[in-house]
């Protein structure tokens, strides 16, 4: 008889037993431990960062407590909408408190940690026909799955030591992270971020260990001849009684002849873990979507970023989680109530992060105002006042009355829907700007990587045959083993070629928008004068920017004391760096550059005399690009945006006003016909 027999009659036994306390014991028949899958993924290991990582105890404690404060309100679907129910309908009353000995918050706590630790939870729920009268949370990493070929699940195991309970599924509330290698396991964030923590714990226990038992000089001093022990010692007396002591603190000291003083201070090994700790900690941030300084990283903290930070928080990551939740108890727990129509939604109206406050709700009215995009009368409307006669009108502009008007350049001009145009050329360079950027990836990573094995396999052959030096750093040629020279011919033939792909990309877009009547010149002198210039500065820093990691890499590697198989697997993962995310970031940014500078030069070769400035509207938008949405500037002429000047979007010098600009340009002034 097969497992899935012995499984399948064990249960049929169980299905008619009698339930009470699932979690106090003695209520189910045992099981083997044998039985049921799903615990691969939930390694018990992984509970074990929770006490054990800073980082990952703080992000999923931030976690926790934000979900545990959030309420969890139960509605039914009426013909008006949404309607609450009473506060002592049986489920709300359940999901507000879900036993004798837990809480609400105890519940959703337990939950969240271990979701966040095994990437599976599980509720058993207590029943009394179609009424659940207790919640109880289960150690994933003690549950295991019954599969069923039929019913696709049979039922859930609940292992403590030698014991094991069995659950019908009707008895199980199960929430799992999506795991691709594994349909009924739930993926552990912890997985991906194992080692980059366990690095983090390493570097502390190796700082702490150096500090503990650090018996390295703060200086040495050479001399010329070697002294005798009587000598070293009256040298020590001698410095102690003049240097010793707060009050001799920087007191300036005199050698004698022949005697150097060198400094050692910390070692680059004893630095590194600090640097090792700091990159633990940016993982841990990543995986589990928590903003750095919500882990208190304030190297690079302001007011500011930190209020944009737990904003972030509550957004990105607290926000899509309580969905999760949602969605989850609306499909899995609701329907064992037997009453059609209701939903759970959390309610996130009491949390400061996401209110508007006051100033910042007057300041975006007063925005969009201005810019046209709401009517005093919808202002008023939106703070509960009553319409004014004149609050339908448009508004005036706010900012100084554009530099070019269209009136000056032609008395004839084409009647142009501006946002609807906005609109249209938007989706069109963006849908060109997907195949571009492709493209360009493409190219950009088959180059990364050829230059990297280069890298790779001249740094092995400087090292082959080499030993360890007496501090145990390699003894590395100094040598280079990225020749910028030799590269940026290379990158300068692959830029020209995508960088003009990209600028005759938006050159056409704006003349089949809008009907320029060219034949765009990609010859002319001042076309190729901008992809010379834009192709040699773009080849040059790439490159730059590579060397001086290759460099870094290696000197920290020599610092730590690591051999070359060590360095060689730091500069592969470079590789992939490189041949992955940074090719994908210089793609897109570069074909933008392109189009924004294409859509310029077929103005120019139009005689197009003016330019309009579009952009997204929408709450991604620069407060900064919004005031100039709309405005209009002669070709010539450069638009003022924030701090910096530009002839349009992209084409600035600052980054912070440049860098994931998604506005365009219009043409304005063009004569009929």
């Amino acid at each position: 008889m097969g497992v899935r027999t012995n499984v399948s009659g064990a249960w049929d036994a169980l299905r008619g037993r009698e339930r009470a306390n699932p979690v106090g014991g003695q209520l189910f028949e045992k099981l083997s431990k044998s039985w049921g899958i799903g615990d691969a993924w939930a390694k018990p290991s992984y509970g074990n960062y929770y006490p054990s990582s800073v980082s990952v105890y703080a992000a999923i404690k931030l976690r926790q407590e934000a979900i545990a404060r959030v309420p969890l309100f139960v509605y039914r679907q009426t013909e008006d909408g949404l309607e609450k129910v009473a506060s002592d309908h049986p489920l709300q009353t359940v999901l507000d408190r879900v036993n004798r000995w837990w809480t609400r918050g105890d519940l959703w706590r337990a939950t969240e940690t271990y979701l966040s630790l095994w990437g599976s939870a599980y509720w058993s729920v207590v029943r009394e026909g179609n009424t659940i009268t207790e919640i109880w949370p289960l150690r994933p990493d003690k549950v295991k799955i019954l599969p069923d070929a039929k019913d696709y699940i049979k039922g859930f195991v609940y292992g403590t030591g030698q014991e094991s309970r069995a659950f019908a599924p009707d008895e199980i509330i199960w929430f799992r992270y999506f795991n691709p290698l594994d349909e009924l396991s739930g993926l552990s964030p912890i997985a991906p971020v194992a080692l980059s923590v366990d690095m983090g714990v390493d570097a502390l226990r190796t700082n702490r260990f150096a500090l503990a038992n650090d018996s390295t000089p703060g200086m040495i001093i050479s001399v010329s001849d070697t002294p005798t022990d009587e000598e070293v010692l009256s040298f020590y007396e001698r410095w102690e009684s003049r240097f010793a002591g707060s009050k001799n603190s920087r007191r300036p000291a005199i050698l004698g002849e022949g005697m150097t003083a060198s400094n050692l201070g910390f070692s680059p090994k004893d630095m590194m873990a600090l640097e090792s700790m700091r990159w633990s900690n940016e993982d841990v941030a990543r995986v589990f979507n928590v903003p750095t300084p919500m882990l208190h990283d304030l190297s690079r903290a302001t007011y500011a970023n930190i209020m944009t930070a737990r904003k972030s928080f509550w957004e990105d990551c607290i926000g899509p989680q309580l969905a999760f939740y949602e969605e989850e108890i609306t499909e899995m727990l609701l329907p064992l109530y037997g009453e059609e129509g209701l939903v759970v939604k959390f309610d996130t109206s009491g949390v400061q992060a996401l209110q508007e406050d006051e100033d910042a709700k007057a300041a975006r009215r007063e925005k969009y105002v201005k810019a046209n995009i709401m009517t005093i009368n919808e202002v008023r409307g939106d703070m509960g006042l009553e319409n004014v006669e004149w609050g339908d009108k448009p508004s005036a502009p706010a900012a100084p009355p554009p530099a070019f008007s269209i009136s000056d350049a032609t008395a004839s001009t084409r009647s142009l829907d501006w946002e609807a145009d906005g609109r249209a050329i938007d989706d069109s360079l963006r849908r060109q700007g997907k195949k571009l950027e492709e493209a360009m990836r493409r190219d950009v990573s088959e180059l990364f990587r050829k230059q990297a094995n280069s890298v790779i396999r001249e740094f092995e052959k400087q090292t082959e045959g080499e030993e360890r030096g007496t501090n145990g750093a390699v003894a590395v040629r100094a040598a280079p083993v990225l020749n910028v020279t030799e590269w940026i011919p290379q990158f300068t033939a692959l830029a020209r070629k995508h960088l003009t792909a990209g600028l005759l990309g938006g050159a056409e877009a704006q003349d089949n928008k809008f009907k320029l009547g060219i034949s765009f010149d990609i010859t002319a002198p001042v076309v190729k004068s901008w992809i010379s210039t834009r192709t040699k500065f773009w080849a040059e820093n790439v490159n730059s920017t590579s060397a001086d990691t290759v460099l870094n890499l290696i000197s920290k590697g020599r610092k730590e004391g690591q051999g070359p198989m060590e360095i060689a697997k730091k500069l592969r993962d470079w590789r992939e760096f490189q041949t992955t995310a940074r090719s994908e970031r210089v793609a897109r940014t570069e074909m933008t550059v392109a189009q924004g500078q294409g859509s310029l030069q077929a103005f120019k070769q139009a005689d197009v005399p003016a330019k309009r400035w579009y952009t997204a509207l929408d709450e991604r938008v620069r407060d900064s690009h919004m005031e100039i949405h709309g405005h209009i500037r002669a070709l010539s002429e450069q638009f003022q945006v924030g701090g910096d000047s530009m002839d349009g979007p992209g084409q600035g010098s600052d980054p912070a006003e440049n860098i994931n600009c998604r506005c365009v340009i219009i043409p304005e002034g063009m004569p009929s016909g």
